[in-house]
């Protein structure tokens, strides 16, 4: 800590890009004590996002409303090459099928829908 009493370590930032409110929610609380966390319903907010921000951490949904997360991961690869974040590619599709829709641009980790809390921290600790 600093002599103002406030920690010197900034919290990690977790991004979240899912369209469905009920995941967004489920993530925000189990990582909300923990770290920064920035949620998005679309794409494009991502992407946005990553225009002016950084983040550690990004769970990335493999379909959302207007990009897939194929597409998105292929972007932010391109704009932001080794400092794009620790991705995590998140969907009800086995893991096998979602290795091979991120074939060109692969996450560093993938959860699978439903997902415990357990679940989410330890694909976590690979990042």
């Amino acid at each position: 800590m600093d002599g103002a009493g406030i920690s010197s370590e900034r919290l990690k930032t977790v991004v979240i890009a899912d369209d469905d409110i009920v995941v967004r929610h489920i993530l925000s609380a189990i990582l909300e004590s923990s770290y920064k966390v920035v949620t998005f319903e679309l794409g494009q907010g991502c992407l946005d996002y990553f225009e002016a921000n950084t983040a550690d951490v990004l769970f990335l949904d493999i379909q959302l409303p207007d990009y897939t997360g194929p597409e998105i991961l292929k972007i932010l690869t391109s704009k932001l090459g080794d400092k794009k974040p620790f991705v995590i590619g998140v969907s009800a599709n086995p893991e096998a099928e979602m290795r091979e829709l991120f074939s060109s641009s692969p996450p560093n980790a993938f959860l699978e829908k439903p997902f415990t809390p357990d679940g989410v921290m330890a694909v976590l600790a690979l990042s």
